[in-house]
This record gives C-alpha cells, sequence and structure tokens, in this order.
C-alpha cells in the first residue's frame, strides 16, 4: 500500500502488485464492516492495517 504516490525508482516497487492507497485499502476493510485499530507506517510505499470485524454481530459471537 502506498502512503505517497507510487514510485517505480523505489526498491520496494513492484509491478506485479496492487498499488492502492491506504485510504483505498481503509475504505474497502470499512465498507466491508472492518473497524481499523491500527496503521503503522514502515516506508513511503509499505505500511501495516490491523482491523477487527466491527458490529453488533462481532460482538455477541465474541460473548458466546
Amino acid at each position: 500500500m502506498f502512503f505517497n504516490s507510487s514510485d517505480p525508482e523505489e526498491p520496494l516497487f513492484g509491478h506485479g502488485v496492487d498499488a492502492a492507497t491506504v485510504g483505498m485499502l481503509v475504505d474497502a476493510l470499512t465498507d466491508a464492516g472492518f473497524v481499523l485499530t491500527a496503521v503503522e507506517r514502515v516506508h513511503d510505499q509499505v505500511g501495516v492495517l490491523v482491523a477487527e470485524l466491527g458490529g453488533d454481530d462481532a460482538t455477541a459471537d465474541a460473548d458466546t
């Protein structure tokens, strides 16, 4: 994922990797019902998103 625009000159850039930005990935996760709990920037082109399934159904399942 990219925090800035993709840069083919960067050593971590790969044409075989989807060039999704953080915003695109966050939107996809939240649209699917996940809640982001952490976003860690490792490099301009590498990061980690941590998410948990949100909503009342997830809470009810955890209690049983």
